[in-house]
């Protein structure tokens, strides 16, 4: 094969992948994964668990391990443990917005934007009588989410991870622990 070919194919290939990040990059998600949870405890509270990542080992069998600080623009490093996944996933993702007592996210992207990405969040809302609604979601975009196969499945299996941890968060909350730190 020749230098030209090579570089042809690189070219074509690079093509290929700025179209496929063109696809679907903004806008509505291709989909959402969702699990909600009303949770014995204020939302201050819930909050402050939430965002205590450094403590998220003592609890959450979803999320690992997570490290970074706790403000927009900031990398976070995080271990998953999901059963799409045969081992526990490392990833990167920007916390992307946070709204201290009600929602904050992060969002990942795999390789380039356009390609495989998502946000993850947590909506809060006050439900009276010290007890709080949680809405846990992943919204997923990009060229790889669409081709995927078994969606249905894979969605199966993270919505039982989001579950697994909200049941988590609820016995947590549920119990005295240690003040977590507030963070806002």
């Amino acid at each position: 094969m020749t230098f030209r070919n090579i570089l042809t194919i690189i070219s074509l290939l690079v093509l290929m992948v700025v179209a496929a990040s063109r696809i679907h990059t903004g806008g509505e998600p291709l989909y959402t994964i969702e699990s909600e949870i009303v949770l014995p405890a204020p939302v201050e509270q819930c909050w402050a668990v939430l965002t205590d990542f450094a403590r998220y080992p003592e609890w959450n069998p979803y999320a690992t391990r997570v490290e970074g600080e706790f403000r927009v623009g900031e990398k976070l490093s995080f271990t998953i443990v999901d059963e799409n996944f045969e081992a526990p996933l490392d990833l990167e993702s920007t916390l992307e917005t946070i709204v201290p007592n009600k929602h904050f996210n992060w969002v990942g992207t795999l390789l380039m934007r356009g390609v495989h990405d998502t946000r993850h969040g947590f909506r809060l809302r006050d439900e009276g009588g010290g007890t709080t609604h949680l809405l846990h979601y992943e919204e997923f975009r990009g060229f790889l989410a669409r081709i995927l196969p078994d969606r249905a499945v894979r969605v199966g299996k993270t919505r039982e991870s989001f579950d697994r941890m909200n049941e988590a968060l609820r016995r947590r909350l549920s119990k005295p622990v240690e003040a977590p730190r507030s963070r806002g």
